[in-house]
């Protein structure tokens, strides 16, 4: 879960989001961001054996 979220944020500060909604760049943007999604769902899919409740919660938000 750990490396998860490391390479997570990694990414994140690679792509530079902001940067690239600052640039009109929305394309790139929003692949980025289902990037974002993406980490989201399989850290909900990781977590549910011992977050029974807030797994599914987390799943149901980001409609998966």
């Amino acid at each position: 879960m750990v490396e998860l979220g490391d390479a997570g944020n990694k990414h994140l500060d690679a792509k530079a989001p902001w940067a690239l909604n600052k640039a009109g760049k929305t394309d790139e943007l929003r692949a980025v961001m289902r990037d974002v999604l993406e980490i989201w769902a399989l850290a909900g899919v990781l977590l549910s054996p011992v977050l029974p409740t807030q797994a599914p919660a987390l799943a149901q938000k980001l409609g998966t």
